[in-house]
């Protein structure tokens, strides 16, 4: 907990600001999203009705919808790119990337069974990572579990969708240091 808890300090604060920031410009690029498929929409109301009144104007129209369209499309584009931004750093990775060495590592069994013996004193973590396979996407799987150390040394630990880590569970782990 030593290492582990200035580690937690310093990358929840730098992800606090850059949380911030990142809403603020989610939130512009969704009114830039927004705006530009209004005008999306109005341009090709304006192509519909040339095509039904004026077919002569109808090309010109539709080259207006053509670039409104592209413009409408990189705004949405941008939107999206910057909420995968704000979920990656919701997620666990960003602790885990620079994460301490830790003083002991093991695998699961096929079961998912592991066993790890704490040094005997002091005040520890478990930090462990999962992936699988969704047809062609990589589920990652993030938790950081505070050990008991009043508990003794046969402690049971069930990894599980209810304590995966998120930037709340780190607050929490963070304050009740």
């Amino acid at each position: 907990m030593q290492t582990l808890l200035p580690h937690l300090d310093s990358i929840h604060a730098r992800l606090t600001n850059e949380l911030a920031s990142l809403e603020q410009e989610l939130k512009t690029a969704e009114e830039e999203k927004i705006r530009l498929g209004k005008e999306r929409d109005s341009s090709s109301q304006k192509w519909m009705d040339a095509m039904r009144s004026d077919y002569g104007t109808s090309h010109q129209a539709k080259e207006t919808y053509d670039r409104a369209n592209d413009v409408a499309e990189a705004a949405l584009s941008k939107w999206l790119k910057l909420l995968q931004e704000k979920i990656e750093l919701m997620s666990g990775s960003v602790y885990f990337d620079s994460m301490p060495s830790p003083l002991r590592e093991t695998k699961t069994n096929s079961d998912g069974r592991f066993r790890l013996l704490a040094p005997g004193s002091g005040s520890f973590a478990v930090a462990a990572i999962a992936s699988r396979n969704v047809g062609d996407e990589v589920e990652r799987y993030y938790w950081l579990l505070k050990i008991d150390p009043s508990a003794g040394a046969n402690q049971s630990i069930m990894l599980s969708n209810d304590n995966l880590m998120s930037s709340g569970i780190v607050e929490v782990f963070i304050e009740t240091r």
